[in-house]
């Protein structure tokens, strides 16, 4: 029998009724507990307490643990996700399963281990895009007429049309982004400015050392760190900005069967529909607002509205709305009262990285945050710490 530990041990529910990560309540009978995924519950009368899939306080994020040694508990934890996984009968000595990740509206980022070598098949039905990242050892992704391998520097991606079976060497550990794929396709269908007709198929590898692979690796790598320190600024805005920048940027900079035509939409655009962007924008600044809902409320294609926003306004959406945003936190910071601080009131417009914050804000007003509340106050430290030395590392 394999030990098994929760990490935490309270569920609450969802917001989000339709979510599809969404997890349901953990029952307790007779002494007995189980764990509802995705709405089906593992249970079984001879076994102890597993993981738990918990939601945090914050709406943005719900966390999930696991850990065990037993090769059927750790079949029984994947099966309800649609995965089914395999040992050969001489591995089986070897299993150390270990997930710890989170689940946001559209997004799942988390790391796993077998321990033993292990072979996971996926369901058909199951919708989900998967970027899986070898932290060591060596990954192995079989399509229907080839396969791809990895090692560390580089990830599988995967869509859900074209995986068949995915392999892990023994000691392999990963990580992994899961992407829904109705969030994806919205996505898609504000930037070409029309539903896709076919299914959206990526290529499978992405190269972490150059390119939007090389920045995607540094903010998730940034992001695993906040969430592991259970980030107090981690709150809806910055989450969905987040989820926002990993999916646009895939459709964006990573190859793609509608890679093509979205490089070649330019068509002609009135400067109305500028406007109604920024007229949302400016509407919408307290709310967890992304470059999709910018396009959709402009009605017209997200790549279009980019370019046009260059020409018209010499930016782009999003640093539109970040600039938008600085002038709200600078607004701010010159009325605070003594118990506010330069945290919370950057958090409150959706700025998570104080580092990355003061270099913006910097740039924008040409001096720090604490300087800025140093005025209000006649001094130059007042309600927080000074990030000064943060921006010149962001």
């Amino acid at each position: 029998m394999g030990s098994v530990s929760v990490r935490w041990g309270r569920q609450l529910h969802s917001k989000h009724s339709d979510d599809p990560f969404s997890a349901k309540p953990v029952r307790k009978q007779q002494k007995k507990v189980g764990l509802y995924v995705t709405g089906k519950l593992c249970s079984d009368s001879n076994r102890a307490a597993r993981g738990l899939i918990v939601e945090t306080a914050r709406a943005a994020w719900r966390r999930l643990a696991f850990e065990t040694a037993d090769a059927e508990e750790a079949r029984d934890f994947l099966r309800p996700h649609e995965f089914q996984l395999d040992f050969s009968p001489r591995e089986i000595a070897y299993v150390d399963m270990q997930v710890n990740g989170v689940f946001f509206h559209s997004m799942y980022l988390g790391s796993l281990q077998f321990g033993a070598a292990a072979e996971i098949r996926t369901s058909p039905t199951l919708d989900l895009y998967r970027l899986v990242t070898p932290i060591k050892g060596c990954l192995e992704a079989v399509f229907a007429n080839d396969s791809v391998s990895c090692g560390p520097g580089r990830s599988i991606l995967v869509s859900p049309t074209r995986i068949r079976v995915m392999r892990a060497e023994r000691e392999a550990t990963g990580r992994n982004i899961f992407l829904t794929a109705a969030a994806l396709r919205r996505h898609l269908t504000a930037l070409l400015g029309d539903p896709p007709k076919s299914e959206l198929e990526f290529t499978p590898i992405v190269d972490l050392d150059k390119g939007y692979g090389q920045s995607l690796e540094h903010h998730v790598h940034s992001a695993m760190a906040d969430l592991d320190q259970a980030a107090p600024l981690l709150n809806s805005i910055t989450a969905a900005l987040f989820e926002q920048f990993v999916m646009i940027g895939l459709l964006l900079a990573h190859p793609h069967n509608y890679s093509d035509r979205l490089h070649r939409r330019d068509g002609h655009l009135a400067p109305r529909g500028v406007r109604r962007a920024m007229e949302y924008i400016d509407a919408n600044l307290d709310q967890p607002i992304g470059f999709t809902d910018i396009a959709e409320a402009a009605q017209i294609p997200g790549r279009t509205l980019s370019q046009h926003f260059r020409r018209f306004r010499d930016t782009t959406p999003l640093h539109y709305l970040r600039d938008a945003r600085l002038d709200k936190v600078h607004h701010a910071l010159r009325r605070a009262d003594r118990e506010e601080s330069i945290m919370s009131i950057a958090g409150r417009w959706g700025f998570g990285h104080m580092g990355r914050f003061a270099a913006a804000y910097s740039n924008r007003f040409g001096e720090l945050p604490s300087e800025t509340l140093g005025k209000r106050f006649g001094t130059r430290d007042f309600g927080s710490k000074d990030y000064s030395r943060c921006a010149g590392n962001s």
